[in-house]
């Protein structure tokens, strides 16, 4: 079962916390991606230091993180997810390809397809599951949000969003 999302709070530009109703983490609160989004990422080292200073720190959080993922995925995601470690997300706009940091494929409704780089901040410190979640979550609840930030290649050259979309 894919859950319902329930807006709990807005906290100060940070993000939107919703409620994860039904499926295995019904109850669970996640934070939306923000609308700035970076471009940079801490090595391994550095993040595991966020997250308390070990390594099994690091390994207990994609671990959850990871289960976190799956359990958001229709038997499709899930079966891309676990074969290719990419997924793809229909929105209104037409088909995202999560799994490549700052080279997610956008195949437009008319057609046209562009390379996608977009993150959540911070997320040199997420677990890389925690990652496409906070994606995942936003393409679903406001994709227009997801659009609007997102910096898209045609081509060779990079371009600060909003990308360039088409409803269906």
């Amino acid at each position: 079962m894919i859950p319902r999302l329930v807006v709990v709070d807005e906290i100060d530009g940070r993000g939107t916390v919703v409620s994860l109703v039904g499926g295995t983490y019904d109850g669970y609160e996640v934070l939306h991606v923000p609308r700035q989004a970076r471009t940079w990422r801490a090595p391994r080292g550095a993040r595991a230091r966020g997250l308390g200073g070990s390594p099994s720190s690091l390994v207990a959080a994609e671990g959850r993180a990871e289960e976190l993922l799956v359990s958001l995925l229709d038997p499709t995601q899930r079966r891309a997810w676990s074969e290719h470690r990419r997924f793809w997300v229909s929105t209104p706009y037409g088909e995202v390809e999560l799994g490549r940091v700052s080279d997610l494929t956008f195949r437009r409704n008319d057609g046209r397809s562009f390379a996608l780089c977009v993150l959540p901040e911070p997320w040199s410190d997420l677990p890389d599951a925690d990652v496409w979640t906070n994606l995942l979550l936003k393409l679903r609840a406001s994709p227009e949000e997801f659009f609007a930030v997102a910096n898209y290649r045609d081509g060779r050259t990079w371009r600060r969003g909003p990308a360039p979309v088409v409803l269906a």
